[in-house]
């Protein structure tokens, strides 16, 4: 018999049951504390935006308005654009909000008709089919402000493995098939927290955002 089971056959089995405890909730602890402190590490809650989704939803969204005036020039509609993602919890909604200029739209489409029109009755119009189509994207349009709100996808993030799946796509016309559901990714925090990088074997380039 070993010194370790002969010690063991002299202590009670109540101090035996007790130095289990106290061993078990130990690593428990420990283990939590780890977990915790991990979780605490890469807690990404919060708003975050990507200039390299805004560049190319921007080119998109211009191609788009180009489209629709007949103008093979290609110019520049958009005078403000964001892509952002705003994580709460496990959930990650992904959204575009961009300015229109809507007056250099309203001008191109009068320029491009016969018909004798006031430029109030084209900017009317301008906001009537941006609202019109903007809706179908299951987005909204001020037209106040002259901007568009359009949500791009929904994501499910697993903090611990640092990792998130898109569970909805809401615009595939304007991320142009790139994304859609099912599609995984993993991240990672660096600049002292101020930078959220998203990586994928499906998509050439990380995604990088930057905390708002």
């Amino acid at each position: 018999m070993t010194l370790k089971h002969r010690l063991l056959d002299r202590l009670p089995h109540k101090q035996i049951g007790k130095i289990l405890f106290i061993a078990s909730t130990f690593l428990l602890i420990s283990l939590a504390i780890s977990l915790t402190l991990l979780y605490s590490k890469n807690n990404i809650q919060g708003t975050w935006s990507s200039p390299y989704i805004s560049q190319t939803l921007e080119r998109n969204i211009n191609q788009n308005l180009s489209d629709w005036t007949h103008d093979h020039q290609a110019n520049d509609y958009i005078t403000e654009i964001s892509a952002t993602i705003n994580i709460s919890n496990a959930q990650g909604h992904f959204m575009v909000t961009c300015k229109i200029d809507r007056k250099a739209l309203a001008k191109k489409l009068a320029q491009g008709s016969n018909e004798n029109q006031n430029i109030s009755d084209w900017y009317q119009f301008v906001d009537q089919q941006l609202a019109k189509n903007v809706t179908s994207l299951n987005g909204t349009y001020d037209p106040q402000a002259a901007q568009l709100t359009i949500p791009l996808f929904q994501t499910h993030l697993d903090p611990l493995f640092h990792n998130m799946s898109i569970t909805k796509v809401s615009a595939p016309k304007v991320t142009k098939h790139k994304f859609k559901k099912g599609d995984s990714f993993t991240y990672k925090v660096v600049d002292n927290g101020r930078q959220l990088v998203f990586s994928s074997k499906h998509h050439e380039h990380n995604i990088i955002f930057n905390k708002d």
